[in-house]
């Protein structure tokens, strides 16, 4: 900033000088101006950068301004630039040998100028300061209006029978000024939108209107004179610089075949007609933001101009777009071609349309706003006959907008009018899509070959790009529901969800990832079923769903898991409700096909579903889930402790795994559990073998831990003795080579002393529980109660291997 300062002084100091009568300045002045307004107009982008460097400091002080300050000071010092020396603004009389020069600055400095300015005024309302993006805008604006005036006036002034090459320039600079004029209107309305001048908007959008007026004016002149002097037999030549692709005179090029003049006119104008609607396109659109956006709400005579301007969008968009298709097939597929490469002027027609509806439809229902506003949406489809491609677009539209009006809504109280309306969309979407799919299925048999059908193959049909679309908005719906609890609705939308993936499959026949995919999409079903009280129905979408993923190689292990959660939620809830399914049975059938699909790797990942399985159980405790918890709790301690990646951390000491439950964590649980399913009398002779299994399981791996030997590698080289590894030597020579258990690192692994004690208080408790079963004369119990007693004493012994201290005189039940 500082370098670009001290040239742009440089050049002020040479010009005063000039200006005081100095001819070597004087002569030297001509050849500085191109740099000088090369760093003149780098001031403000080098200004904008202490903004840019200042938005990750936290201090607020008047730096802060000062470089919005600077910006605009220095677009000012631009257009003074521009003021004093191309002498545009001045009125001064030139001769004629300083017009060309003028031309030339006219086609550099203002378009420069009339850029620099609309872009910081772009930077301005990005950052919110709506007085500063005006000011600059108003740089800009001013710029080219005198700009555009003086061009104007020398055209009218310059020959009327032929075209010189400064008029040609002067043409393309005028284009190009409206142009930018243009964009500066439109910044400035969102300006005054923003600040609340909703007047001083509309006037913005009246400028470009008229600016849009005289250009349509200008084609069709040029238009009419090519064809007119077509007539009277004059040679032609085109120029391809000018926007609109004028034809201009020129007897010194060949002359071009007037067959191919008119075609090419012709073309041209057609194509100044689709820039033109689309440009009449993004005003409508403008106008009717204004009205929408108005604060606190639009009134009920702007809503009615709302409803007139979309009712002129939409008909503008239908005007330029294709409706008079009747049929399937080819058409359907040569209306996507068209819409995703021909016509990219009218789909911009069509999705503003679109953008707008949706925008005032969204507002209007959570706004609950009443009156005798028309749907637009209904309208765009009254126009649209069934068997165009493009209503299938503008249903997803509408079904978009109404579920992100329930989204924004979803912390009040849910509208029964809104889901029935979306759930009718959507049923209505889905049988065109049907009825497509069959006509062209039976185009395709009956003429195999012709392309005839829109859903032929993933690389030749765009139907994939209808059916990603459609997947998209109908797992907003079910992940919409999902979150609200909302589970009947939700299991109706996982449904369409399922349906429509189906009619893909059968489009596209891709077999393996639509698999994955459905058994994704029913476990959803099946959850939402089973919530809603469907329970067999709930059950049934469960087990088609593990079916689906368990057979496909390709199934990521994290979604088998997933489905096999949820098949035992649906058959818990199921066998809990209707006390018809054994839940135990249908998991250990579903585990040992998971076990058997999977590998040793993946037993840590299956590990961590057991705590999502009693999570479960526990929400459904009221209703008798604690015997069913029982089981989850004895599969998981039996799995962990058999897990080779368990039993090789403990074994190599490797302590840098970290374990979100620690054996003693679960066995701890399971005991309590236990302890209240007896209280309760519940339970059987399955789980008092269970527990007699279980608790004998961790004492032996318990009681390995402890036998480990500590072997000392022998050698030369000495190695320094950190803290832990001299108390365990220490204890190793007071307890004949043995480590204390609590003193191992991986005693974290299974958990620690305090738990040691309170399993084995809570294992004597539960014997005593279990003897009052033995009074009744259950002989299994009395037997359980003996075992649990002498595993209690273990416990109660490894527990007193205190921490610096000799082992037990005692000796284990176990040993």
């Amino acid at each position: 900033y500082d370098s670009l300062s001290l040239a742009a002084s440089c050049f002020d100091a040479v010009s005063s000088m000039a200006a005081g009568g100095n001819g070597e300045a004087a002569d030297q002045l001509g050849g500085l101006f191109e740099e000088a307004f090369d760093a003149v107009s780098m001031l403000p982008n080098a200004a904008s950068l202490f903004g840019e460097f200042r938005q990750g400091d936290a201090r607020t002080d008047g730096n802060d301004a000062s470089w919005k300050s600077l910006v605009l000071g220095n677009l000012k010092r631009v257009e003074s630039f521009v003021d004093d020396h191309c002498n545009i603004f001045k009125g001064k009389a030139v001769g004629e040998s300083q017009s060309t020069s003028k031309l030339a600055t006219l086609q550099r400095f203002l378009p420069s100028l009339a850029r620099l300015c609309y872009k910081h005024g772009v930077l301005f309302v990005k950052l919110k300061e709506y007085e500063n993006a005006g000011k600059a805008l108003h740089i800009a604006l001013k710029s080219t209006n005198s700009c555009l005036s003086e061009i104007r006036q020398k055209l009218e002034q310059g020959p009327k029978n032929r075209k010189s090459k400064g008029q040609q320039i002067l043409h393309n600079l005028e284009a190009e000024l409206v142009v930018v004029s243009i964009e500066a209107f439109y910044l400035l309305s969102i300006s005054y939108q923003s600040s609340g001048e909703k007047d001083k908007a509309i006037m913005c959008l009246d400028r470009i209107e008229s600016y849009m007026k005289e250009q349509h004016k200008r084609d069709n002149e040029l238009h009419s004179n090519v064809i007119n002097r077509l007539s009277s037999g004059e040679s032609f030549v085109f120029s391809e610089g000018g926007a609109t692709s004028a034809l201009e005179e020129s007897k010194n090029h060949f002359e071009k075949d007037k067959a191919d003049i008119k075609v090419r006119a012709n073309s041209a104008l057609e194509d100044a007609k689709t820039r033109h609607a689309a440009e009449r396109a993004t005003l409508a659109f403008s106008r009717i933001m204004i009205f929408h956006k108005t604060m606190p709400s639009p009134s009920q005579a702007e809503e009615s101009l709302i409803d007139q301007k979309m009712r002129d969008l939409v008909e503008l968009a239908l005007k330029f777009t294709d409706v008079s298709s009747s049929g399937f097939g080819l058409t359907a597929a040569n209306q996507l071609a068209s819409i995703n490469s021909e016509t990219k002027s009218r789909d911009k027609i069509f999705d503003l349309s679109l953008q707008a509806i949706r925008l005032v439809h969204v507002r209007r229902t959570i706004s609950n706003v009443s009156g005798p506003y028309a749907d637009n949406y209904d309208l765009l489809l009254e126009k649209l006959p069934k068997s165009n491609v493009r209503r299938f677009f503008v249903m997803l539209d509408k079904l978009d907008a109404i579920l992100a009006a329930e989204y924004q809504m979803r912390e009040e109280k849910p509208s029964r009018q809104l889901n029935n309306e979306s759930l009718k969309i959507a049923k209505e979407y889905l049988e065109m899509v049907k009825a497509f799919l069959d006509k062209s299925s039976s185009n395709a048999r009956g003429n195999r070959d012709t392309d005839t059908t829109l859903f032929l193959t993933p690389a030749q049909s765009l139907s994939n790009d209808l059916f990603e679309e459609t997947k998209l908005h109908f797992a907003r719906a079910v992940s919409l529901y999902h979150s609200l609890d909302a589970h009947d609705m939700c299991a109706q939308w996982a449904t369409l969800l399922e349906t429509i993936i189906l009619l893909q499959h059968k489009a596209s026949q891709m077999h393996k990832s639509t698999d994955i995919l459905l058994g994704q999409i029913m476990a959803v079903k099946a959850y939402s079923l089973s919530m809603s009280g469907s329970h067999a129905s709930g059950m049934k979408a469960a087990r088609e769903a593990w079916e689906r993923v368990k057979t496909v190689d390709s199934t990521p292990i994290n979604d088998r898991i997933s489905c096999l959660v949820n098949l035992f939620h649906c058959s818990m809830r199921h066998e809990l409700k209707y006390h018809s399914c054994d839940t135990m049975l249908e998991f250990d059938t579903a585990m040992d096909e998971l076990l058997a699909l999977s590998s040793d790797s993946d037993l840590d990942e299956i590990l961590e579903a057991f705590p999502r399985l009693s999570n479960s159980c526990v929400e459904n405790e009221v209703s008798g889930g604690e015997l069913i918890l029982l089981g989850v709790q004895e599969r998981w301690i039996d799995m962990l402790v058999g897990s080779k990646s368990f039993q090789q951390r403990l074994k190599e000491k490797d302590v840098s795994a970290v374990l979100e439950f620690s054996l003693f964590d679960i066995l701890r649980a399971y005991l309590n559990n236990f302890e209240h399913v007896t209280s309760l009398k519940k339970g059987g002779r399955a789980n008092l073998e269970a527990i007699q299994r279980i608790v004998n399981e961790v004492l032996k791996l318990f009681v390995q831990m402890r036998d480990i030997k500590i072997h000392v590698r022998s050698g030369r080289r000495k190695k320094r003795k950190n803290v832990v590894c001299a108390n365990a030597g220490a204890d190793r020579d007071a307890n004949d080579g043995f480590v204390l258990v609590w003193d191992d690192p991986a005693i974290n692994f299974v958990g620690d002393r305090s738990d040691c004690v309170w399993i084995a208080e809570q294992l004597w408790n539960i014997g005593n529980g279990l003897m009052s079963y033995g009074t009744s004369g259950d002989g299994d119990a009395r037997g359980a109660s003996a075992e649990i007693f002498a595993t209690s004493h273990d416990f109660c012994l490894m527990s007193e291997e205190e921490e610096g201290q000799s082992l037990s005189k005692g000796y284990l039940d176990f040993d």
